[in-house]
């Protein structure tokens, strides 16, 4: 089976969410990849988990620093897929199992797929 990391970026997070999120997460994925974008941190705090890779990066580089460092490390990890957050993300329990679905069932029904993803949904308006 292609293995699956996800990367989330981090800014001060609230650790209970992100407790919440990787409780989610960790049974679903190979590796997750928290990109820390904080000047100070208090990971240390979270409950350690077998596949969860931490990369403290000390500054604020931004997001999409912060994501490429995370693609980086999942790739030398050997991740055919790869999964995007938010440190506030809230997925449904089977979040990978549907997306790495579909996007098989586009390849094995030979349309041209570079990415799936899930529909975002506000939990303020309940809209997506």
């Amino acid at each position: 089976m292609k293995k699956t990391g996800v990367i989330i970026v981090l800014y001060n997070p609230d650790l209970e969410a992100l407790s919440r999120t990787l409780d989610v997460l960790c049974p679903q994925a190979d590796i997750i990849c928290l990109v820390d974008n904080s000047t100070g941190s208090n990971i240390d705090a979270l409950t350690p988990r077998d596949n969860v890779h931490y990369i403290p990066l000390g500054h604020n580089t931004g997001i999409a620093a912060a994501q490429n460092k995370g693609i980086a490390y999942l790739q030398q990890q050997g991740c055919h897929y790869v999964l995007f957050c938010d440190q506030d993300s809230i997925c449904p329990p089977h979040l990978l199992d549907n997306l790495r679905a579909s996007f098989e069932a586009l390849e094995t029904a030979h349309l041209p797929v570079a990415m799936v993803g899930p529909e975002p949904k506000s939990y303020h308006t309940d809209k997506t």
